[in-house]
């Protein structure tokens, strides 16, 4: 399987320019105006929202991930160190923000393990 890259556009914008942004792009698409590439992006108020949302914690489990390639969330969570309610809820997270990707395995009982379907995370900062 062909690793990709994943680009993420980060916006820090404030809340009236990024519902102005989205309504543009849907009145476009209501129009029939298809983009080519649709733009995958993440908009947050301020920088410290972000920084809230990928923390070192956060970034290193999708290390791991990438890396070591862990059965199940359990194993992903002694190979963080870290607790496993921890370790779920951030991974909740990761999965909603579209960074992780969730496998089940029922063979003998239900597994569920991480994956993320990329090389490279790329992250650019609007201005």
């Amino acid at each position: 399987m062909a690793m990709r890259v994943k680009h993420l556009n980060l916006k820090v914008e404030p809340k009236g320019k990024f519902f102005g942004r989205v309504g543009k792009g849907l009145g476009a698409i209501d129009r029939g105006q298809i983009p080519d590439t649709p733009e995958e992006s993440l908009s947050f108020e301020s920088l410290e929202a972000f920084r809230k949302i990928l923390t070192p914690k956060r970034i290193e489990l999708l290390k791991i991930i990438k890396h070591e390639r862990p059965g199940s969330i359990y194993e992903l969570a002694k190979l963080a160190h870290r607790d496993i309610k921890n370790v779920r809820e951030d991974i909740a997270l990761l999965k909603a923000l579209d960074l992780v990707d969730l496998k089940t395995d029922r063979r003998i009982r239900t597994v569920v393990i991480p994956r993320v379907s990329y090389d490279e995370l790329k992250v650019a900062i609007a201005s």
